[in-house]
């Protein structure tokens, strides 16, 4: 297992959390590195409306240096996370993979993300909540890091001022105490000829002091799904992969003591592996450094950011070193999927920076406007009116989104042999193969929406882990008839539509009957249903005078899980699109059809990356 060959090397990606911020980390990246930048920028929406304050003009526009002291908590917590979160997709998008991501403290949140445990968005605002519970309950706290044996802390009986907060390796840890004892810490230090720094931080982590905070921590956390990872997720506070995320266990992230040193141990009893650094100040790196120090080993490390800068020079050359491992698992004759995203994938603040950068868009932005009778662009960044989850608004705006990043990816050289959408998504991948241009698109999703916005209310809910034969063997043994199977997302996850009291009647039934879990969904109608056949007849009679050009590529039909057939294309279009209003969507049977003709590289075009997970779930059931 320590033969150091590729086949046994696993890529960990770490995330960090407090203690090593400053201001103007990764401002390099900011200004010369594309992805990186957008992630920030669409980041940043959300936490100007959570806090009223933006990441961005704080890091970057307002002339912090930084040594500027860079301790207030509702600030310093999510820009902890964006700037790693922005990292680690610039590094995906290059090419750089991980088998497995470790997270220290608040890094916990962002390791989640790229897990797959948390949506992006859900992990951000959970960290900005963590900070507003602080603030309102916690009192004032300090953190400092010793160089010194951990020996120190009974020697000293610094134990009486404070609580072990981490052990990072041998002759380093941290400790967490009141303001009002760092004095007295700091003279015991001092006396005993100690190098030690107060960490730029206004609470004592990882301590009792923190503990009012945890009611409202959890109530925010229980509203949030959370689900079984693609990737590994190691815990410091555990120095082991979690098997599952929970309030509980993302609280403890915090509050129990880092134990770095133990998890990379039993890390390197699996090695040797690639440790890349998304912390700010390279922290991470260097722990491991140390470490690996103290006992033989074949591992490397990396980091990307610096206070002292050239973070582009070491991105480069990280993605030159890491990126080529994984060239062998994708041959460069493998076919190319883009896949389309549907409702439940749109945001505010989705298309940020994409707007004024895409000259397509550029061109029409005056026509879609008119077409609406509103701002597109005002809808989609900051959604003023709070209605971006409605259809009628939803389905217009994420299919514009979808478009840019289409445009994008062809600005950047890429070109797809297959294109496939989810449920909305398909509109996208029949304009990207040339089925009709893009205000024609527009026009048929607005209709679309429209008539889907009428529909009577309804429901929708995820069933996980259960499959195909034991749902309908449920709804049929609970005199549930009236609801359908309406999306085949993954081989454990199927969404079933119908009334809304049937649907909420469903929950315990499903959960008793053997479901890990069932979801319901924030939707206002039971779409892909028989409850929206009105909204398919008049959909039909608004496409009935249309046309449609033939096809330049192949697209997956959601209802057949199989490439729209030659011949007609205005007659196979108008019946499939019609179709899909009331069928399931056929997500993983589309995916299993791709994967069966050699597909390997699937790219997801639009915000999100709800089908990459879907995707990798089909994956592994393939493998």
């Amino acid at each position: 297992m320590r033969s150091g060959t590729v086949s046994t090397t696993k890529t960990i990606f770490m995330f960090s959390g407090q203690g090593s911020h400053y201001f103007q980390m990764g401002q390099e990246l900011y200004e010369r590195q594309a992805t990186f930048r957008r992630w920030m920028d669409r980041l940043d929406v959300v936490t100007r409306d959570l806090s009223g304050a933006s990441v961005v003009e704080a890091l970057y526009k307002r002339g912090h240096g930084k040594g500027d002291l860079f301790d207030r908590t509702l600030l310093s917590h999510p820009a902890l996370f964006m700037v790693e979160y922005a990292l680690a997709r610039a590094l995906l998008e290059a090419g750089v993979e991980p088998g497995m991501v470790l997270g220290a403290s608040l890094g916990t949140f962002t390791a989640a993300t790229i897990a797959g445990c948390l949506d992006v968005e859900d992990g951000l605002k959970a960290a900005i909540q963590h900070a507003k519970a602080l603030e309102s309950t916690c009192e004032p706290g300090a953190m400092i890091a010793v160089l010194a044996p951990l020996r120190l802390c009974e020697d000293a009986s610094l134990h009486r001022y404070g609580e072990l907060a981490a052990v990072n390796f041998d002759g380093n840890f941290v400790l967490s105490v009141r303001t009002h004892d760092v004095s007295a810490v700091q003279e015991i230090l001092r006396g005993r000829g100690v190098t030690f720094r107060r960490l730029p931080v206004s609470f004592a982590f990882h301590s009792r002091w923190m503990d009012p905070a945890e009611t409202s921590f959890k109530r925010h956390m229980r509203s949030v799904i959370t689900r079984r990872g693609d990737l590994p997720l190691v815990c410091c506070a555990r120095s082991q992969p979690l098997d599952a995320l929970s309030d509980e266990r993302l609280w403890r992230a915090t509050r129990d003591p880092i134990r770095f040193q133990d998890t990379l141990r039993r890390l390197e009893a699996s090695g040797p592996h690639q440790y890349v650094d998304m912390d700010p100040a390279g922290t991470l790196a260097t722990f491991v450094k140390y470490n690996l120090a103290q006992t033989p080993s074949a591992s490397k490390f990396h980091a990307v950011f610096s206070p002292f800068g050239q973070a582009m020079e070491r991105f480069a050359t990280l993605i030159e070193t890491l990126a080529a491992r994984r060239a062998p698992a994708v041959s460069v004759a493998s076919p190319i999927a883009f896949m389309f995203p549907g409702q439940g994938s749109q945001k505010r603040g989705m298309g940020a920076g994409l707007f004024d950068s895409v000259p397509q868009y550029r061109a029409v932005e005056k026509d879609v406007d008119a077409l609406l009778g509103y701002s597109l662009r005002a809808l989609c960044l900051e959604d003023p009116k709070n209605v971006l989850s409605d259809s009628q608004f939803t389905q217009p705006a994420l299919y514009m989104v979808n478009a840019l990043h289409y445009y994008q990816l062809l600005a950047e050289g890429a070109r797809p042999d297959y294109i496939a959408g989810h449920s909305l998504g398909e509109y996208n991948a029949l304009h990207a193969a040339g089925a009709f241009d893009l205000l024609t698109g527009l026009r048929l999703v607005k209709r679309r929406g429209e008539l889907m916005s009428q529909a009577k209310k309804g429901g929708m809910a995820a069933v996980i882990d259960m499959d195909e034969r034991g749902i309908r063997k449920v709804l049929e043994e609970n005199d549930l008839g009236t609801i359908d199977i309406a999306n085949f997302n993954s081989p454990g996850q199927i969404v079933i539509s119908g009334p809304l009291d049937d649907i909420s009647r469903a929950k315990s039934i499903f959960e008793r009957s053997g479901a890990r879990s069932f979801i319901p969904l924030p939707v206002g109608a039971a779409f892909h249903s028989r409850y929206v056949a009105d909204a398919a007849r008049a959909f039909a009679d608004f496409l009935a005078p249309m046309t449609f050009a033939p096809l330049q590529l192949p697209v997956i039909s959601n209802v057949t899980a199989r490439p729209y057939e030659a011949g007609n294309p205005s007659v196979a279009i108008k019946s499939l699109l019609v179709e899909q209003i009331t069928r399931p969507v056929r997500w993983m049977q589309s995916v299993e059809y791709l994967i069966d003709k050699g597909v390997r590289d699937f790219r997801e075009v639009g915000p999100g990356n709800v089908l990459t997970r879907l995707v990798n779930k089909i994956h592994k059931l393939a493998a």
